[in-house]
């Protein structure tokens, strides 16, 4: 499997976007970042993030209020 194809976890997507842990679940429950849960976990393809990334300046993250 090249690093394209790797599965990333909670923690490896948080340190790779240098983003919290608790940013990278709330995109990703908002259905803002690309992910999915598999036996109750998050997991997110590389290539799937890294495509994401691309399309940043045309992506707007929803905030809400605490």
């Amino acid at each position: 499997m090249s690093d394209e194809d790797a599965v990333m976890t909670v923690k490896e997507v948080s340190a790779y976007l240098r983003l919290a842990e608790s940013t990278v679940y709330k995109l990703a429950q908002e259905g803002q970042l690309p992910g999915r849960k598999v036996g109750g976990a998050w997991r997110f393809s590389r290539k799937e993030i890294e495509g994401w990334l691309r399309k940043w300046p045309s992506i707007e993250i929803k905030h809400q209020a605490d």
